[in-house]
């Protein structure tokens, strides 16, 4: 008797253990291959919470990281191109991602998108740059701004002058700045953070109107007026405050200046606060966060999303593509994940109590008014005229070229770009 009921025992707890294997998540069949450029300190820390939360549901994670964002996607696009495809890649949204999925190497993750209700957590405006023809062809796992402003809090104490909320106000302080001893402005001299400052001077100058106008839908009226000038005359104005050293310089670099008080201000993307808080910085106490000057009622974004292309299986998803799609746009990865990067999440259901002051200036402007989100240039433009904005800004920055023939360069460089 006794042994009769050790073993229907034994046949029991098998049996649940059984049932709570057949519940968990799906283990990926093989290896995921993901290449990405998430390498400084803060991204390092945002890629860890994405790993572990992946591998705890089965998922195997091959790591390829790629220093910079633009190298990174010349190796995908190789890799891509050559027939020999990582499962997943980094990129951004917009134009140049709907390029490759109309190229039919990108899988469809719309049954993944449908079951996870992604049309209703999901911004109108981010939905739009990762769909093409109704189907979805990345994940988000986050939102940036790029129009922000950083200052060293022990800085503006020391000198005695609120952050400027103007380009005139700081033009008015950056010689107060710099007589106390301080870099007026941090950039690293890299051509994709010049051309970053460019467009935050388009907005802060032109306003969003001209900057939708000129930017986003190529205008040439636009881009033929008096305000392109402008816009250049406060680009030039800032070469002044640049510190010598900032040529070739990273950006992470380039944020340790104001987390150790050697430089007032600092214009980058919200992933520059992943660099605070890996460093146990606090807004308020360690640093002062604002948007940048002139754009306080518009947000220039784009996100942090992930393509999966197509393998050997054609459009169906590997085991591995479709766990990584899941574990993605889980609501507590995109909080954990965005607390340590700087970021929000996308999704509008996650929630917000546990995200500190400059989170929730972004929040505020994303959720307000979808009206007064503007689309960042990697977003809104197709390559060629990104890379002629690029190729344009950057020459003038650092040449002795008139603001009224940077305008002019510009508009031909656009022009030729878009043929």
């Amino acid at each position: 008797m006794r042994r009769r009921n050790f073993l229907c025992l034994a046949v029991c707890v098998a049996l649940l253990g059984l049932a709570a294997t057949n519940i968990r998540p799906v283990a990926a069949a093989e290896p995921t291959e993901v290449i990405h450029w998430w390498t400084s300190g803060g991204e390092s820390a945002a890629l860890k919470v994405l790993v572990q939360a992946f591998t705890a549901d089965g998922g195997i994670w091959v790591d390829s990281p790629v220093a910079t964002g633009d190298a990174a996607k010349t190796v995908a696009r190789t890799r891509l191109f050559g027939g020999e495809p990582p499962q997943a890649m980094m990129w951004q949204p917009g134009r140049q991602l709907l390029a490759m999925a109309g190229e039919g190497v990108l899988a469809d993750l719309t049954p993944v998108a449908v079951a996870g209700n992604w049309d209703g957590v999901l911004p109108p405006l981010l939905q739009a740059a990762i769909k093409l023809d109704g189907k979805y062809y990345a994940v988000p796992t986050d939102i940036h701004g790029l129009n922000w402003l950083w200052a060293s809090k022990a800085v503006f104490d020391k000198i005695g002058a609120p952050v400027p909320t103007t380009w005139e106000a700081f033009n008015q302080l950056a010689p107060k700045i710099k007589a106390a001893g301080y870099i007026p402005l941090a950039l690293g001299g890299q051509a994709w953070q010049e051309t970053l400052l460019f467009f935050d001077v388009a907005l802060g100058v032109g306003g969003e109107d001209y900057y939708r106008r000129a930017f986003v839908q190529q205008d040439q009226a636009a881009l033929d007026s008096d305000t392109l000038v402008a816009i250049f005359s406060q680009f030039k104005k800032l070469k002044e405050w640049v510190d010598p050293a900032s040529q070739g310089r990273d950006w992470n670099l380039t944020a340790n200046l104001i987390m150790s008080d050697k430089a007032a201000l600092f214009i980058m993307g919200d992933w520059a606060k992943g660099e605070f808080v890996n460093a146990g910085k606090v807004p308020g106490k360690d640093y002062i966060c604002q948007l940048a000057p002139g754009t306080a009622d518009t947000y220039l974004f784009s996100a942090d999303v992930w393509a999966m292309p197509r393998g050997k299986q054609g459009n169906t998803l590997s085991d591995g593509q479709k766990l990584l799609a899941e574990v993605m746009m889980k609501p507590a990865l995109q909080e954990k994940l965005s607390l340590v990067k700087g970021s929000i999440p996308p999704r509008s259901d996650v929630p917000t109590d546990k995200f500190d002051a400059c989170a929730q200036v972004a929040i505020h402007q994303v959720t307000r008014n979808q009206d007064h989100m503007l689309p960042a240039a990697d977003v809104a433009l197709p390559s060629a005229v990104v890379q002629a904005i690029t190729d344009t800004a950057t020459q003038f920055f650092n040449s002795d070229t008139t603001p009224a023939m940077g305008a002019t360069q510009l508009r031909k460089a656009i022009e030729q770009a878009a043929d």
